[in-house]
Parts: C-alpha cells; structure tokens; sequence
C-alpha cells in the first residue's frame, strides 16, 4: 500500500501563491495502485496462461485414429474434442495437430476487432460470437497492427478468459 508522508506544495507561477496539491497526491496514488493492480492481473494471468498450456494436452493424428479413438484414450467426449479445436466435421488428417482440452483450453478461429486496453483485446468468432481475452503480460497492444486478421487462437476460458496461443490463419 502507498502511504502519503508529507503534503505537496508547490508555487503556481500565475498567481504567485501556494497551491495544496492534496487531490494530485490522490491522483498519484489511485495511479500507482491501478499500475500495481494492473501489474498483478498480468502475472495472475501468466501464471495462469502458464498452467491452461500444461492442462491441455497437444495430439499429432495418426494413420487409423479417429475422434472417438482419441476421445476415448483422453478421457473427452467427441463434442469436446470438436469445440476444442473449431472442428465442424470428423473428419482427421494425418499429422493434423489437436489439442486436447483438460481445465476449459478452447481452441476458435476469429478475427481481431480490436484493442480494449492494455490488457484486453476483443474478437470476433467465427460463430458470431464476441470475445474480449485477457493478453497476458499486459501485451494487448501488439494486437492493434493485426486488427480485421484472421487468427487460430488457443484460450483458457474463465473470468477472466486467458488468451494461451495463436497463429495467423
């Protein structure tokens, strides 16, 4: 916690007082505290981007698999697998790379909208769905440059959702 030590005083040069700058010293520190909770939510959602990459698994397809095969060596239903990876049929590709999905790890394609803020970016699903997902280490703004792109995202869903990966369509 910021605690205030002194009063700032200042002379403004216009008037040639003394002008109490009490409400600068709150401004200040409702600042720090916003960057300090700003600063946590980041590492709150790297440590859990960190975990939702762990909790879902990645599965290369091999000659002869299918999703029930798949479903059922994981421990998913077929649904799971499908919504997982944006997958609109059964159909599989040898050497087609899923993610199996263990602690809600959902896999859509979207476009970028745009930045919310520093720590938010908003897509637009496929399905019409919108999303806001949380960048984690506040890094939201590498995202202006590719708004209106098509991108594979990978996100841990959650309040907030965790942005885990994406690739370029």
């Amino acid at each position: 916690m910021i605690k205030q030590t002194k009063t700032i005083t200042t002379t403004v040069p216009e008037t040639g007082g003394i002008f109490q700058r009490k409400a600068a010293v709150q401004a200040y520190k409702a600042k720090a505290i916003g960057i300090t909770a700003s600063l946590i939510l980041a590492i709150s959602a790297f440590i859990g981007a960190s975990s939702a990459s762990a909790a879902g698994d990645n599965y290369s397809v091999k000659k002869g698999d299918t999703l029930f095969k798949i479903a059922a060596k994981y421990k998913v239903t077929v649904q799971e697998l499908k919504r997982t990876n944006g997958l609109k049929t059964d159909m599989l590709k040898v050497g087609q790379h899923l993610t199996i999905a263990h602690d809600n790890t959902i896999r859509i394609e979207a476009t970028v909208n745009g930045v919310a803020d520093g720590n938010f970016v908003e897509f637009a699903a496929d399905n019409g769905e919108i999303l806001v997902l949380m960048i984690p280490n506040g890094n939201a703004e590498s995202f202006a440059d590719m708004e209106g792109k098509k991108l594979n995202l990978v996100y841990k869903a959650g309040e907030p959702p965790v942005l885990v990966s994406y690739s370029a369509q």
